[in-house]
């Protein structure tokens, strides 16, 4: 009789982890990382929502707002079209930053504590697109 045992025990381990972005995720933990990626999502979208309407764009406030209700479908489509929404609010971040550095270094004004704080922005709006992924 053969001992299967480590063949089965990988198995079920298979079944108890998934890969998000190339990165080992207990199923367990997964509900909770997909509510802090929700979270995060609506607070991404408020705060590019925001510097839209200091630009005056208001049909891209709208669009940054209401682009997380899409995620209530629990739809593949509706989380793709939402991490592309975020991927380009982290575009859109990355041309300010670099603008705002830009000015503010001809000026010479000081610019690191704007570059730290955008790039946290940047960081929690990729963040966020990741945080939702659905298998």
């Amino acid at each position: 009789m053969e001992n299967n045992s480590g063949v089965e025990g990988q198995s079920q381990k298979q079944l108890e982890t998934s890969d998000i972005g190339g990165i080992h995720i207990d199923m367990a933990t997964r509900p909770v990382l997909r509510r802090v990626g929700i979270g995060t999502t609506i607070f991404s979208g408020f705060v590019i929502a925001a510097h839209f309407l200091r630009a005056g764009q208001y049909a891209l406030v709208l669009l940054a707002i209401a682009s997380p209700l899409l995620l209530l479908t629990r739809r593949r489509a509706a989380t793709i079209a939402v991490q592309t929404i975020l991927a380009l609010s982290a575009i859109e971040w990355l041309r300010a930053l670099y603008n705002i550095a830009e000015q503010r270094f001809t000026r010479g004004e000081p610019w690191h504590r704007m570059a730290v704080i955008l790039g946290g922005v940047i960081l929690i709006t990729i963040g966020s697109a990741f945080l939702i992924h659905e298998p």
